[in-house]
């Protein structure tokens, strides 16, 4: 892993209010790539009903060799550490290689959980420059407009980063109160 700087990526999503006191807590930045990483950090913000939520943030975020800094990306996902426990059980599970069925285009959906009513988190493989990805991203069921399928709202990193990712993961989910884990 590498250091991670912090930047306002985590501040900038459009319909949360989130609470700066000490928050996101960055647990980890892995390179994904030559100026490519993920980011991933606990974040806490005021939820539409008023009570407080804390949450696990996967984002994408690039380094600039020009400019020696690092910039996040909006895209990425937010999962509920409810459901953080089974996510990280279903990467753990994945074997060491990946299996050579995965598709040179489209992705192969290996694992959902819904998190809103048309709304599931995927977790799914997929190729990229040629290389095995897994690929962690919101699935919409949108009836009115006649659209099923994965938003931008996820982040892809590359298959043999799977224990880096879930060390990260389990760090979060073992330094979270009790209330806030799933039973």
């Amino acid at each position: 892993m590498i250091p991670h700087k912090p930047d306002s990526a985590f501040h900038e999503h459009r319909d949360r209010e989130y609470i700066t006191n000490y928050f996101p807590k960055i647990y980890g930045t892995i390179r994904n790539g030559p100026t490519a990483n993920i980011a991933i950090a606990l974040v806490k913000f005021r939820k539409s009903d008023g009570k407080m939520g804390m949450y696990t943030d996967l984002r994408a975020s690039s380094y600039s060799v020009d400019k020696n800094k690092y910039y996040s990306s909006k895209k990425g996902i937010t999962i509920s550490n409810r459901f953080l426990l089974e996510v990280i059980n279903f990467l753990t599970s994945l074997p060491e290689v990946p299996d050579s069925d995965v598709p040179d285009t489209g992705n192969k959906k290996l694992f959902s959980i819904n998190k809103y009513p048309n709304i599931d988190i995927c977790v799914s493989l997929t190729k990229a420059n040629g290389s095995v990805c897994v690929d962690i991203r919101e699935w919409v069921r949108d009836q009115m407009h006649s659209y099923e399928g994965f938003t931008y709202k996820g982040v892809r990193f590359n298959y043999d980063l799977i224990s880096q990712v879930t060390t990260v993961l389990m760090n979060i989910y073992n330094d979270l109160p009790e209330t806030n884990k799933q039973h």
